[in-house]
């Protein structure tokens, strides 16, 4: 076969051919005449453009790897000390604390962090969780924890169970144990059997979250071809919130629901991004295929937010500099981009992951993985307690530690890296192996005939846009590799190099926001170039401000930061209304665990000086030539940075509430002297400004 590029555009027009018969339900799951080694969807749900690699397949590297490293470290090590809910005796475990989603939450990201990782003491301590679950399933198939609380409508309440199910998906990926299939598919007759006479149906929190529900049912589905899961199926759907109306009204979401916070909160929205892209695998009904870029697009516009996720606090607001955004929203907004890209292989979707993986992850975290933020803000410039105004009050929402605010997070945050990794690299349905999301690491996986093959990539993405796959097949074998090339690349370009140096093909200017397939006969030692240019972008937000993007990195004006350990205010000091139990079993005594607070220690009130015209030129990319360490998300660890011409805005100022005060309409008019002010990326910076006020107006005249 000939060598041959081909550039797989996935714009609206081109994926709107997929309903011509392109792609279809498959007859069965597996290899289908050589062409795909990996499981994809049983007939009759839609195939998947892409599918997961098997856990262990892609091994992280470097700056990443250490990212996990830091986890299994930091709180994700350390939890079942640190928090009762997933202590010994968490019911979950057969106690009597009652942890509702924290458990399954926390057991979903060990999980995957275990077996990725190879950890033999966290792969002991996931076992014991899932070991608990399997045996704890009753005749009927019912599992887990049988709770006492009536408003949760005892034990058949659904939502607590769903993310242990996607847990025991992660289990099974990695270790094939028997015991899966037969006990989701007795938990499923269940739920099956008793959907229709609960009266409270998949109750508040799984009524709204059903994408979880159906994505395990599909998953079993398509491993067993047992026709009445799709029944199932079907079930969830009518009782699951409707989304696909929501998500296809062109308002604000606040607008269309303004009361119920059940559809407002903001980690349901993130939940339901895949719901539309689940449906139509089933229905094949094109309105569900749309609608699935109709959410994303749709909350952008009036919700979204520069590093990536959308305003919410935990019910959504309109974009603003000082608006919240939850650590639980931006894990599950990952899962639903890494979900949706599967579905349609949009290379738009890998775009949007890697700006919440590269921005908004990182920086929610605490350096070194043992705290995390509840709210996050894009103008961000105090971390204490009673810091900014939010719709969920709580004094607390911004400081770093165990499980500030309310606990969800400090559970669900484990599984934001992890499952990134997971999908680094994807196979398609035409055999190819591809690259969705760059960083360092290394793949060991199969061609299309069955084939082992390993890629090492080695790269120093996001910060820099040079990418060496050294391919290296067992045996001379020809397959397609896939690189994504992103949106915001413009003059991408490739260099083939066999095992001597020499370059054997070449392209350049690839077209951006597509995956190219080169399909070529590999051979050990064969390295592939990539390089993406990147320039810098300019967007507008709130008051005219300006952000900063350069490649897939959001730049922010970098304050420097004083961290205090908050040794005097009490752990969930305040009760809301809407809560009925304080959540006491924090232990601080590592001190390490917070709680911490983070105040400004340099001044951050800058506007950029720049013509209206040509704003971009008012910044300057300065590479300051380090390695990018094993900790590249703390500020003085940046490999680059960015400069710009400011001046402060006297008028703007610190509020009450230990926030920046809303920000000036630009151009803002300021007769400060110009300064050189340094930017660096949002996920490294825990202090920042990201919305960056215009200088400009009229200088005010003498004697006037």
């Amino acid at each position: 076969m000939s060598k041959r590029i081909l550039a797989l555009a996935f714009s609206l027009c081109t994926i709107f051919v997929l309903f011509s018969g392109c792609i279809g339900g498959r007859e069965s799951s597996g290899n289908d005449e050589g062409k795909f080694l990996y499981d994809n969807n049983l007939a009759p749900l839609q195939e998947n453009s892409y599918v997961k690699l098997p856990i262990g397949t892609i091994t992280a590297n470097g700056w990443l790897a250490n990212q996990l490293q830091l986890q299994a470290d930091g709180i994700t090590g350390n939890l079942e000390n640190l928090h009762m809910d997933v202590g010994p005796d968490s019911d979950w475990l057969g106690g009597s604390v009652d942890s509702w989603e924290s458990a399954p939450y926390y057991v979903r990201g060990l999980t995957d962090l275990a077996y990725q990782t190879g950890n033999k003491t966290l792969i002991e301590r996931a076992l014991k969780w899932i070991n608990w679950t399997i045996n704890s399933q009753r005749e009927d198939g019912l599992f887990g924890p049988v709770s006492t609380d009536s408003s949760r409508s005892a034990d058949l309440y659904w939502w607590p169970r769903m993310p242990m199910l996607h847990a025991l998906r992660i289990y099974y990926d990695a270790t094939g144990d028997e015991r899966v299939i037969p006990f989701m598919t007795k938990f499923f007759k269940y739920e099956l059997a008793s959907l229709p006479n609960d009266p409270n149906g998949l109750g508040t929190w799984g009524g709204m979250r059903g994408a979880e529900n159906i994505a395990s049912v599909y998953w079993l589905y398509s491993k067993t071809g047992e026709s009445w899961l799709l029944d199932l199926g079907q079930m969830i759907s009518e009782k699951t919130y409707d989304w696909t109306t929501l998500f296809e009204t062109d308002s604000p979401i606040i607008a269309v629901n303004p009361a119920p916070q059940d559809q407002t909160h903001t980690v349901n929205i993130a939940m339901a991004y895949k719901l539309p892209a689940l449906y139509w695998l089933q229905s094949h009904d094109k309105r569900y295929f749309d609608a699935a870029y109709a959410g994303v697009e749709h909350i952008a516009k009036y919700h979204g937010q520069i590093e990536g996720t959308h305003a919410g606090d935990e019910r959504v607001e309109l974009t603003r500099g000082t608006a919240g955004s939850e650590t639980c929203q931006v894990v599950e907004e990952m899962y639903s981009m890494e979900t949706i890209l599967g579905i349609t292989g949009d290379p738009m979707f890998a775009d949007r992951l890697e700006r919440l993986a590269f921005n908004a992850l990182p920086a929610t975290l605490k350096p070194d993985m043992t705290g995390h933020q509840y709210f996050q803000q894009p103008n961000q410039v105090d971390c204490g307690y009673m810091s900014g105004t939010f719709s969920m009050p709580y004094p607390d929402a911004l400081q770093f530690g165990t499980a500030p605010a309310y606990k969800c997070c400090a559970f669900n945050m484990h599984y934001g890296w992890p499952s990134l990794c997971e999908h680094l690299w994807m196979a398609s349905s035409d055999g190819a192996l591809a690259a969705i999301v760059y960083g360092p690491c290394e793949v060991n996986a199969a061609a299309d005939d069955g084939t082992k093959v390993n890629i090492v990539e080695e790269t120093d993405y996001p910060f820099r846009g040079s990418v060496k796959l050294t391919v290296n097949p067992e045996r001379a074998v020809e397959f397609p590799i896939q690189l994504r090339i992103p949106q915001w690349c413009a003059g991408a370009s490739y260099s083939i190099l066999d095992a001597s140096g020499s370059v054997v093909e070449s392209a350049s200017n690839l077209k951006n926001s597509t995956f190219i397939a080169i399909e070529r006969k590999w051979k050990q030692g064969d390295t592939i170039l990539l390089n993406l240019p990147r320039e810098i972008n300019i967007s507008r937000w709130e008051k005219d401000s300006v952000g900063v993007q350069y490649g897939p990195l959001v730049f922010s004006i970098a304050i420097n930061e004083d961290w205090i350990l908050d040794r005097d205010t009490p752990t969930y000091p305040i009760a809301e209304q809407q809560h009925t139990l304080l959540f006491p079993g924090v232990n601080y005594s590592d001190e390490r665990f917070g709680p911490w607070q983070v105040h400004s220690a340099s001044d951050w009130n800058y506007g950029v000086v720049a013509s209206e015209d040509d704003i971009a030129s008012a910044f300057e990319v300065v590479d300051l030539g380090k390695e990018v360490g094993l900790q590249p998300w703390m500020p003085d660890n940046t490999p680059i940075i960015v400069k710009m011409d400011g001046r402060k805005i006297p008028t703007w100022v610190e509020s009450p509430l230990q926030s920046a005060d809303p920000l000036p309409q630009s151009p803002v008019m300021s007769i400060e002297p110009d300064e050189q002010v340094i930017l660096k990326p949002y996920g490294s910076v825990r202090l920042r400004i990201s919305y960056i006020p215009l200088i400009g107006g009229a200088l005010p005249i003498l004697g006037s």
